[in-house]
């Protein structure tokens, strides 16, 4: 009977995606496409897989007093809180570890630092999501995180500013996703492929994958409507 070393149980030696973008980018829907898969743990922040709610708010916890900008963390807290998140232990039926925070998430105070988010696991992989920003805009007033547009259009420019400033000194890193892309039926099988490809899962449902994608709305919807 072969054992499973508990260390091997922790973030640190699983393979981590990082998803981010600015709100409103898609970033969320790739965490629920990611959630068809039975081996990847979907931790956050505004999803996860719904057995693992108590690991995801541990999570969600670090990454948010990690990423508050309105106070500069001494450098051994910063390790401290790094370390914390490491050494999550993660159920040994999950190989891979998805987390998502945008730019910004919680307010304009809060997000990621991708450097950091490199150093959750030793394997970390990082998608990012883009969108045009007049669409970005309007999801942003669909979902209630503004009201007025001129707010919602000048919150997904600072978005884009914030995440053009770190995106340059990772590119080797990064894998791009168009959200206009990853919802077009003609290709997307084949962006999904892709992504598969990168986080090494060769056995993804790409058919399950690809089913809850829908096609994006560009015009003022109704409040309770969702993308």
């Amino acid at each position: 009977m072969s054992m499973t070393h508990p260390e091997t149980n922790i973030l640190l030696n699983k393979t981590f995606l990082f998803i981010t973008g600015v709100e409103g980018s898609g970033t969320t829907m790739m965490l629920k496409v990611l959630d068809t898969l039975d081996n990847i743990a979907v931790l956050g922040g505004n999803y996860w897989s719904p057995d693992l709610q108590p690991l995801a708010e541990q999570f969600n916890v670090l990454t948010e007093r990690l990423w508050n900008k309105t106070h500069q963390l001494a450098h051994a807290e910063k390790k401290r809180i790094i370390q914390d998140i490491n050494t999550l232990p993660i159920p040994p039926q999950y190989s891979h570890v998805v987390h998502k925070r945008s730019f910004p998430f919680l307010d304009e105070h809060h997000w990621p630092s991708l450097t950091d988010a490199k150093n959750f696991a030793t394997d970390t992989k990082i998608l990012i999501m883009q969108r045009n920003i007049m669409d970005n805009t309007q999801s942003i007033l669909r979902r209630g995180f503004e009201s007025n547009p001129g707010i919602a259009h000048r919150r997904s420019v600072s978005g884009y500013n914030l995440l053009e400033l770190q995106k340059n000194k990772h590119l080797s890193s990064c894998l791009f996703f168009s959200y206009e892309d990853i919802i077009d039926r003609n290709i997307k099988e084949n962006l999904l492929l892709h992504l598969a490809t990168y986080i090494n899962l060769p056995d993804a449902n790409l058919h399950k994958m690809a089913k809850i994608i829908s096609n994006p709305t560009r015009h003022p919807c109704k409040p309770n409507s969702t993308i």
